[in-house]
């Protein structure tokens, strides 16, 4: 005979699942049975409903499911319309499919730590070998610690990862030799798809390369790139610049295959598959032109970003050799200077092509910073005049007020 112990827990276990049928159950099926007096205590009621809760909610073609006692059904409604978001998102982005029984995602939320920082676990279960009796489905396994604290786009770059690490596994098809995309690529593609920040991305690595703190193409394109890796900005900037090439699908089927036979990422194989180009120099040179259209291609009219403006201001700034400016002249002095030495004869020459310059980079900005621009201009149109200095004193002055003012205070040059 089976010990009194055991058949308590078995009692209480069965008592358990029975209450949890009992709640979710039809109507019908609710009322041709009565329920025992642990089903209709608050006990079992609290126990289903946690239950419940934590039954993961599913997309209409099964290929979402997100899950976490921590969620109410609204939430987990929202989580998962964001991955499929994410996911449609980027299909079109890099003009493929991330859909189908190997792209499966699974997102389970556990309850919060308040102590704990956010974070993201990853795992991906790869399709099942060809073998009698293989039943496992292939999926991407994201687990999220305090979604709450969470920035929503280190879930969208974790999301990419995973759709394209698992792209490359299908195409490896069983095979044990493949290489994995580095993380930068992946990460660099999701935050692409944030198109509010392209522009700024887009000016904050121009200016990185203006300053000549942008290392070259073979290096920004390393497997453990610590340049990409570390700035998403200058990751998304190179996987734009991958993109930007015809046939991307073909492009990135073909990258993948590259990556499912063993062959291990490199910039060659980066340059390779955007470009076409096999000599990294060339590629280089080709990636700094793309970088010094890139302001223009990623133009929104009648918008001023803050980085554009602190480039703006720096690009008054006086260097020998730019503008008509002399050898003998400071590197990086003040336009006033234009003032101080208003008499020499390099001045008016250097203070038009200053003011051509400026203009130039003002065309579709807001109004703010043609309102800047504008009185620039008149400074150094002043300047080449040879108007009275107290004069351009004052057209100095508001000039600078002018630009200071179309910045937010901790950007202002």
């Amino acid at each position: 005979m089976m010990p009194n112990a055991i058949q308590d827990r078995r009692g209480l276990l069965l008592g358990l699942f029975s209450a949890a049928l009992a709640l979710c159950a039809a109507d019908a099926t609710a009322q041709s049975t009565p329920a025992t007096a642990f089903e209709r205590s608050p006990e079992a009621r609290a126990i289903a409903e946690k239950l419940r809760d934590m039954a993961p909610t599913t997309s209409p073609d099964g290929s979402i499911r997100v899950a976490g006692e921590s969620l109410d059904a609204l939430d987990r409604m929202e989580l998962l319309r964001f991955v499929a978001d994410v996911r449609t998102r980027f299909e079109l982005l890099a003009d493929a499919k991330f859909q189908g029984r190997n792209y499966g995602i699974a997102v389970l939320v556990p309850k919060a730590d308040e102590d704990r920082p956010a974070s993201i676990s990853r795992k991906l279960v790869p399709p099942p070998a060809d073998e009698p009796g293989a039943t496992a489905l292939p999926a991407i396994r994201i687990s999220v610690a305090n979604l709450a604290k969470l920035d929503p786009r280190d879930l969208a770059c974790s999301i990419c990862d995973g759709l394209l690490r698992m792209k490359v596994i299908e195409a490896a098809g069983g095979g044990t030799a493949l290489q994995p995309p580095p993380r930068w690529f992946a990460e660099g593609l999701g935050h692409y798809l944030e198109t509010a920040r392209r522009q700024d991305d887009a000016e904050a690595v121009l200016d990185l390369w203006q300053q000549a703190a942008l290392q070259p193409l073979g290096r920004l394109a390393a497997s453990h790139s610590p340049y990409a890796s570390a700035d998403r900005r200058v990751a998304a900037q190179l996987a734009a610049y991958w993109l930007d090439f015809p046939e991307r699908g073909a492009r990135l089927d073909r990258l993948c295959r590259a990556l499912a036979s063993g062959e291990p990422w490199s910039p060659a194989l980066f340059a390779e598959t955007s470009s076409g180009s096999v000599d990294l120099v060339e590629a280089d040179k080709d990636f700094d032109r793309w970088l010094l259209v890139r302001r223009h291609s990623v133009l929104t009219p009648g918008v001023t970003r803050r980085e554009f403006v602190v480039r703006a201001w720096r690009s008054l700034l006086l260097f020998p050799g730019e503008d008509r400016v002399p050898s003998e002249i400071p590197a990086g002095s003040p336009p006033s200077l234009l003032l101080e030495r208003q008499d020499e004869a390099w001045v008016p020459d250097s203070a038009r092509a200053k003011a051509q310059k400026l203009m130039v980079l003002a065309a579709g900005r807001g109004p703010a910073f043609q309102t800047a621009a504008a009185a620039w201009a008149a400074f150094f149109d002043g300047v080449a005049r040879g108007e009275r200095p107290s004069k351009l004193a004052s057209a100095l002055l508001r000039a600078e007020t002018l630009l200071r003012d179309s910045a937010t205070p901790a950007e202002a040059p």
